[in-house]
């Protein structure tokens, strides 16, 4: 009944007007909403793998520094657990500074 170019026109002016809010919605709302969730996706990345690499930096360098102690204190200071102690300590700082980076989205300038 109604060629593409009528279709088109029949949507732009309302005829149809199903189709016309669906069309109004996927031109108007979709895009800015799409957009909203690819910077927050991309903040979370940013986020964790930074505080990863910051993790793991910290985590090496003092585990290189608790090997590089004499061999008897070495040997008493792990079979206390020490070295468990420092990684539980590590992982404790982690999982607060992701609870703090997510837990709290209000003070992100960012979204406003």
């Amino acid at each position: 009944m109604f060629g593409p170019l009528g279709v088109i026109s029949a949507l732009v002016t309302g005829v149809v007007s199903s189709w016309g809010k669906t069309l109004a919605f996927v031109i108007f709302v979709l895009p800015p909403l799409i957009g909203w969730i690819i910077r927050l996706l991309g903040i979370v990345a940013v986020t964790y793998v930074g505080t990863e690499i910051v993790l793991d930096y910290v985590t090496d360098l003092i585990m290189e520094k608790f090997n590089g102690l004499p061999s008897d204190l070495l040997m008493v200071l792990k079979l206390a657990g020490l070295d468990t102690v420092f990684k539980m300590i590590i992982a404790t700082v982690g999982a607060v500074l992701v609870l703090k980076a997510f837990g709290r989205p209000k003070k992100f300038k960012f979204f406003a």
